[in-house]
């Protein structure tokens, strides 16, 4: 019995519930974020739509119409963008080359007054 180690019950019980509460904490830790990735937390650290634009470079719109547009698109608030100095693409049915047109001559949408 010399070789022989001696544990006391309370401490293996101890060292077990240790142990249990580590793995619940690490799986509440999982889920939580889990749950915020999922939830669009990863969203917030992403730039905003004007932040990533160009603001010296042309932009290509594509409206839900099928229409595409080129110009400058600055921000107008939070929810809104300007495109300004704006052309489109038109080809003639005798041609084969797109024509680059712009659309100055051609007002469209909503003004404000």
């Amino acid at each position: 019995m010399k070789d022989t180690i001696v544990i006391p019950v309370s401490a293996l019980r101890r060292i077990f519930r240790m142990l249990l509460l580590l793995i619940a904490l690490i799986l509440v830790v999982l889920v939580v974020r889990t749950q915020l990735f999922r939830a669009g937390v990863a969203s917030l650290f992403a730039p905003s739509a004007a932040e990533a634009i160009d603001r010296g470079g042309y932009q290509a719109v594509f409206l839900t119409n099928g229409s595409t547009y080129f110009g400058k698109l600055e921000p107008q608030g939070d929810e809104w963008f300007l495109l300004s100095d704006v052309f489109y693409l038109s080809v003639a049915s005798d041609q084969s080359t797109p024509q680059l047109i712009s659309a100055v001559s051609k007002p469209r949408g909503r003004r404000s007054r």
